[in-house]
């Protein structure tokens, strides 16, 4: 397998061309026959769909375990960080609940003057809930395309209510969302002694445009 090592990137404007490109790369075996080929896609359709490809060209899809994106990147941050939470305490439905629990009790300060206002104009309890909604929505888009950001405001960076607000909520889990997790999973990578035989032999990524 050492010829499989490092990121092989293929691209096609044609899911066909893609899949048989895969059915090649994965004509290789892997050094066991036992371990599965592990095949990250975006949903259920693509999984249906990518699986009779690879049957129409092997003549049977078997032992490949289909994954998507987040449930295979806590898979592996479980493999290599073993103190890890079972449940993501930061998926968005989670973290609607937690900012309707935490916001309230931030009001008061001067930072949340204006969600202050927003909420007690025509007292209605849904309002909370929505707010709330939004602010999970946008908190989940930072930690997929500004961890940098967010990791900052956890350092002590920033003092307006956004990231008063995240560090109220990273406190209560001990900071282990995504954006630590992906710094985490890194730093242990590049240790020596880290545990790497719970780790995949070859994982293959398809189509998908970002991640």
């Amino acid at each position: 397998m050492d010829n499989e090592a490092g990121l092989h990137l293929f691209t096609s404007n044609r899911l066909e061309t893609l899949a048989a490109k895969l059915s090649e790369r994965l004509r290789r075996p892997l050094p066991s026959p036992l371990q599965p080929e592990i095949i990250v896609v975006r949903n259920q359709g693509m999984e249906r769909w990518l699986k009779l490809e690879l049957a129409r060209h092997h003549g049977i899809c078997a032992n490949t375990r289909f994954r998507f994106p987040e449930a295979f990147a806590y898979e592996m941050f479980r493999t290599v960080l073993p103190a890890m939470a079972d449940d993501p305490p930061f998926e968005r439905e989670v973290m609607l609940w937690k900012i309707m629990k935490t916001l309230p009790g931030l009001l008061s300060r001067r930072e949340f003057g204006s969600l202050e206002q927003y909420l007690s104009r025509r007292a209605d309890p849904r309002k909370l809930v929505q707010l709330a909604s939004r602010i999970a929505h946008l908190f989940d888009q930072y930690l997929i395309f500004r961890p940098e950001m967010v990791l900052a405001w956890e350092e002590g960076r920033d003092e307006h209510w956004q990231a008063i607000l995240w560090r109220s909520l990273a406190r209560e889990t001990n900071g282990r969302h995504p954006a630590a997790l992906r710094r985490d999973f890194a730093a242990a990578l590049a240790q020596p002694n880290v545990e790497r035989s719970g780790l995949p032999e070859r994982v293959s990524i398809f189509g998908l445009s970002a991640l």
